[in-house]
């Protein structure tokens, strides 16, 4: 187990539907007031719109970590690459670059003007609670931390399930979450008290993410869980029943802990 004693500053979920096609990001910058970074990818816009959305108007130490994960990364990216080498084409240099290294972490951090360590996490498993215990580890005492978690999708949505091994009935968006966690030991409501991994026979009655695709839909649970006025302690995301094949179904939960 990994104790802290971060509060968690702000938070925040955004949502893409995706039932009628890709949305169009430019209208949610808009939103914003400001336009996004032009010629990147969508998981990387999606990104950028998630960590603004958090932070609003805050300003940020320039020191501040930028920590951000994801289920399948940059798929988009990823399946144009592949079909290209399998149609014997040169793949594209930007696509190439974005699978295999940390854009989206890297665009936030420029975007809000930060210079602190900035690292990914990319996991079929217990993703975000993987992603806490890494930033709270790595970080220095008297530093903010933003973590966050981008997903995107590549239609036609019935493949991205099945890639994902999700129910063709399964429910999905894309969603941008970030959370901000203060330095250690300051003031602030919500505070980020431990992280730790336990391994259960069945998921405890405190567990929020029960559905197939938890593993999705686990950090923008986490957000929600925290917004609830009488809740529990802990958040527990399930790393079984993710989507995963029956085989993995070990019952691994990450056990985040959140106090007064």
């Amino acid at each position: 187990m990994l104790s802290t004693d971060r509060p968690i500053l702000a938070h925040s979920v955004c949502r893409v539907p995706t039932a009628e096609g890709p949305v169009d990001l430019k209208a949610l910058f808009a939103e914003q007031g400001k336009p996004g970074p032009r010629r990147v990818n969508r998981m990387i816009q999606l990104a950028v719109l998630g960590a603004r959305r958090c932070i609003g108007d805050l300003r940020l130490p320039e020191n501040t970590a930028v920590y951000l994960t994801s289920r399948s990364a940059h798929v988009a990216d990823s399946l144009l690459l592949l079909e290209r080498i399998r149609a014997g084409q040169p793949s594209s240099p930007v696509s190439f670059i974005n699978t295999s290294g940390n854009m989206a972490g890297y665009y936030v951090a420029a975007d809000l003007g930060l210079r602190g360590s900035n690292q990914s996490l990319h996991a079929m498993e217990l993703a975000w609670s993987q992603l806490l215990e890494m930033a709270v580890a790595a970080a220095e005492p008297d530093q903010y931390l933003l973590v966050g978690c981008a997903e995107e999708c590549v239609w036609p949505l019935e493949s991205h399930r099945r890639r994902h091994e999700l129910p063709a009935d399964c429910p999905i968006e894309e969603r941008s979450v970030f959370i901000l966690l203060g330095p250690n030991g300051s003031a602030g409501p919500n505070r980020l008290r431990s992280i730790a991994f336990s391994a259960m026979a069945e998921p405890p009655a405190l567990a929020t993410d029960t559905r197939a695709d938890a593993g999705l839909v686990a950090p923008a649970a986490f957000v929600e869980w925290l917004e609830q006025p009488e809740r529990s302690s802990q958040f527990v995301e399930r790393a079984s029943g993710s989507g995963v094949s029956s085989s993995s179904a070990s019952g691994l939960c990450g056990v985040i802990t959140v106090a007064p």
